[in-house]
């Protein structure tokens, strides 16, 4: 039996092209962001760079626009309190947190409710804690 290799062709029109360039340029933009947000707070303390976080929230007056900011990832005692007080009230303990967290951006991501709730689904993300394991032997 032979192998039939059929060759496809794929035709990207002009547009599907400048939409692939402009995404390619704004994650090489957002990467630079990332980089230099980083090296801008590498000395702070009381902010964890390690990982750097951008939530965007669809903006609400512009259809197709984005609301973003920069968050870090929370230190030991910020993520204590976060532990503490979000079994009383976890949307404020939130908010607490995203402020702490906030690093540059959008400030209507931590000051606008709405953009607040839509962006509160994506907090899980940063406090996400690493898997560790255990043997015992």
């Amino acid at each position: 039996m032979s192998e039939v290799k059929e060759e496809i062709e794929i035709v990207v029109t002009e547009e599907q092209q400048e939409l692939v360039d402009a995404t390619i340029a704004a994650d090489k933009l957002e990467d630079e962001a990332a980089a230099r947000i980083k090296a801008k707070y590498a000395s702070d303390s009381t902010k964890n760079v390690k990982r750097i976080f951008h939530i965007e929230v669809e903006d609400e007056e512009n259809d197709g626009e984005w609301v973003g900011a920069y968050f870090s990832k929370p230190t030991l005692k910020l993520f204590s309190q976060f532990s503490k007080n979000q079994a009383k009230d976890r949307i404020n303990a939130l908010k607490v947190l995203l402020v702490n967290l906030f690093l540059e951006g959008d400030r209507r991501l931590l000051d606008d409710d709405d953009y607040f709730l839509a962006a509160m689904g994506q907090i899980e993300a940063i406090v996400h804690v690493q898997s560790s394991r255990i043997k015992k032997y």
